[in-house]
Formats: structure tokens, C-alpha cells, sequence
């Protein structure tokens, strides 16, 4: 919480401050959907210098170039992730690759994502092997001389 800024912003809802951002994430690592594993997978996926802050990830950076509304349209491909050409069944060639990005075809599953791969390929990928780029982010600016976490945010 030290690295947090006293007015560290949330969510979209309104929510602004330490007790928040407390409120709104688990500390407990072994608890499902702590901080330390979305950390952990926000950090291997880099850094971005953006209007002098640092974005945490560099996702959006990385899509200045497509208009707003595509952005919704498009998904990082994560380390592991298994082309399927339909729930459970895999498709011939299942092997994706890792830290790429794929469109969006289909978001008719509760569990997985429609998308056709940069090599032409289409099928489903398990939503938890994805990355949203308006996911969770964290923006990490310089205050009064200290790095501090102004924003932890996912959504647009």
C-alpha cells in the first residue's frame, strides 16, 4: 500500500483513494483473484512510457495505431494457449503463439473467445489464456520525487 497514491483511481464507477483500491483486491495470495497474480501476469506482459507515466501493460500503447472502437475487436494471445475448434475439441493445429495479438470473431462463449490468428487460423481460445488490452492496467507516476500507483483500471 505504500507504493499506492492517496488517490489512487479504481474503477469507472467513482471509486478514488487507498481504502478502495483495498476494498477492491485481495491480498491473500491464495485467494482467488488476488493482486499478486494479476500483478504478476501484468508485469510479464512490459511497460510503456505513455505522456511521461508508465503504463503497466503496454497493451494499449502497443495499439495507439487502431481506432478506439477496434481495440474492443482484439486479444493478446497468452504463453500456452490452445487453438480449439470448438469447446473441448482441438483444432489440427492447436499451437498458437504466445504474445501476439489475434481479432476477435466471436464472443459467443461464457468460457472462450472466438479469434483468427495473425497466420489465418480460426477458432476458440479459452478466455483465461487472452488478454483483454482494456484488461487490468496500472498506471505508475512520478510524485513529489517517489513512483507511486495513480491507477489500477480495467475497462474504458
Amino acid at each position: 500500500m505504500a507504493m499506492v497514491a492517496p488517490d489512487v483511481f479504481s474503477n469507472f464507477g467513482g471509486a478514488v483513494g487507498r481504502t478502495a483500491f483495498a476494498e477492491q483486491w485481495s491480498f491473500d495470495p491464495h485467494e482467488y483473484g488476488n493482486i499478486w497474480d494479476q500483478l504478476e501476469l501484468m508485469l510479464r506482459m512490459g511497460c510503456a512510457l505513455h505522456d511521461g507515466d508508465r503504463v503497466i501493460p503496454s497493451l494499449l500503447t502497443q495499439l495507439d495505431a487502431y481506432p478506439d472502437d477496434d481495440v474492443a475487436d482484439v486479444v493478446l494471445i497468452l504463453p500456452r494457449a490452445k487453438l480449439y475448434e470448438s469447446a473441448g475439441v482441438e483444432a489440427a493445429k492447436p499451437a498458437t503463439t504466445p504474445w501476439t495479438f489475434a481479432s476477435v470473431i466471436s464472443r459467443a462463449s461464457d468460457t472462450m473467445t472466438g479469434v483468427r490468428l495473425p497466420d489465418g487460423r480460426e477458432g476458440y481460445i479459452a478466455d483465461n489464456q487472452v488478454y483483454e488490452p482494456i484488461g487490468y492496467r496500472m498506471v505508475v507516476k512520478k510524485v513529489r520525487g517517489r513512483w507511486l500507483i495513480t491507477a489500477f483500471i480495467a475497462g474504458d
